[in-house]
């Protein structure tokens, strides 16, 4: 079998013209940092591309101050 013809016969292969792919990487901005009067601190990220808006709590060193799945340590 010839590259071309497993090629076209793989499900990967298929073109993607019409279809949206999501993002790789997100590109994310701080707008601000919120903190609370209980003294926990929450920073507020957006992305333009999609419209996203992501609130992530800290700690006084910066460090995340609750797990986050999908976020590597």
């Amino acid at each position: 079998m010839r590259f071309k013809e497993l090629r076209e016969n793989l499900a990967e292969a298929r073109s993607f013209d019409k279809e949206i792919i999501p993002a790789a990487m997100l590109v994310l901005r701080r707008r601000g940092i919120r903190i609370f009067p209980d003294g926990r601190k929450v920073a507020m990220y957006t992305n333009d591309q999609y419209g996203m808006v992501f609130t992530i709590p800290f700690n006084e060193i910066g460090q995340l101050s609750a797990p986050i799945s999908g976020v590597a340590e």
